[in-house]
C-alpha cells in the first residue's frame, strides 16, 4: 500500500530530524535542499526542524523567518512535532507565528 503524500512528508521529515539528531547536518541539510525544488514551502519547513533539531538555534530562527516572510499562511503547519516543543516555546518563535498570523489575515 503506498503512503498518501502528507505520510511521506512526515516520513521525509522524521529522516532528516534524525540525520541532523546524530550529527549529520550538512547530510540533511543536503536531503532539505532537494526537497525544496519539489516543494518550496515543504523544504523550507524541513530546514527549520533540522536546524532546531540540530541545536542551530539562531540558524533555525533566520530559516523560520524567511518561510513565514514567503509563506505566511503556512504559520499553522510550521514548527510541529514533539521533538521541537522546546524550539516552538521560544518567544522569538512565537513573536514570529504571531506576525505571520497577522499578516495572513490582512
Amino acid at each position: 500500500m503506498d503512503a498518501g503524500p502528507a505520510s511521506k512528508v512526515a516520513l521525509k521529515a522524521r529522516n532528516d530530524a534524525a540525520l541532523a539528531a546524530q550529527g549529520k547536518l550538512e547530510e540533511a541539510l543536503a536531503v532539505v535542499e532537494e526537497e525544496i525544488r519539489r516543494s518550496e514551502s515543504t523544504g523550507m519547513n524541513l530546514r527549520v526542524a533540522v536546524y532546531a533539531i540540530a541545536g542551530k538555534r539562531e540558524a533555525a530562527l533566520k530559516a523560520l523567518q524567511t518561510l513565514l516572510e514567503k509563506h505566511p499562511g503556512h504559520h499553522p503547519a510550521v514548527v510541529r512535532g514533539e521533538e521541537l516543543d522546546e524550539f516552538r516555546r521560544l518567544p522569538a518563535v512565537q513573536d514570529l507565528l504571531r506576525k505571520a498570523r497577522e499578516k495572513a489575515r490582512k
